[in-house]
């Protein structure tokens, strides 16, 4: 599933949402905060796959500013979500669903250049309580600088990299807040480092998917995870 799921990954993003009902299904007694983050491992080393392919085309100097102050706002998040019980997964799912869904709405009509730094802080903390759909935050903030739509492909890829480099960060908070278990993340990390390797080989060749193709997929995912945490809520 590492594999899959990491490979879909960089492909469409959002996979969070197919992550979760995963880990919720083999994790039932954990924290969140220990789902989430044991998931993060696998988005951390999916992130080096899909680094290793790109590199060529990720603009460093640029990306690492942002991801400073993303990472910022995400060690805030992991700190607030590290010991909440498992239960509230579900309204983390349906704010997570309503953000994924209105981040193109919002940093189209709201917000500008003057406050793009101030919502990249707040994506941070997004990424470090959930992420779910972060790379859809990432490719809309970075849209807000090069709207043209020849380039949403190398923006996903610059999107991907500022991902990785924050939840590199979130890995780090997760550590020192003992929520990671070695026997769960080891074989998720591996299967995500080959998945995002081969991922980021197959956006070269399917990366002009429609944005109605890649909100179908995406919604999918919604339903998924709305019916997994709904189950865990129901049986707590």
């Amino acid at each position: 599933m590492g594999i899959v799921i990491g490979s879909i990954g960089v492909l469409f993003g959002g996979t969070m949402f197919l992550s979760l009902p995963l880990f919720q299904l083999l994790m039932p007694g954990v924290s969140s905060g220990s789902i989430i983050g044991n998931i993060k491992v696998g988005s951390f080393f999916r992130g080096i796959g899909s680094t290793i392919a790109t590199w060529r085309i990720i603009h460093w100097k640029e990306n690492f500013i942002l991801s400073l102050i993303l990472s910022v706002g995400a060690i805030f998040g992991v700190s607030v979500i590290a010991q909440i019980d498992q239960k509230w997964i579900f309204p983390l799912v349906c704010i997570a669903i309503i953000l994924t869904e209105s981040a193109p709405f919002f940093t189209k009509f709201f917000l500008s250049q003057k406050t793009f730094f101030a919502s990249v802080f707040l994506v941070g903390v997004y990424q470090g309580v959930l992420g779910a759909g972060i790379s859809i935050f990432l490719l809309a903030l970075l849209r807000i600088k090069d709207p043209d739509d020849t380039q949403i492909t190398r923006l996903r890829i610059q999107a991907n990299y500022i991902e990785w480099f924050t939840t590199f960060v979130v890995v780090i908070a997760s550590f020192f807040y003992n929520t990671l278990i070695f026997s769960v993340f080891l074989p998720w990390s591996i299967g995500s480092l080959f998945g995002g390797y081969a991922g980021s080989f197959l956006l070269h060749f399917f990366g002009k998917f429609s944005g109605k193709t890649q909100m179908y997929f995406l919604r999918f995912s919604f339903l998924i995870a709305l019916i997994t945490s709904g189950i865990t809520l129901y049986s707590h």
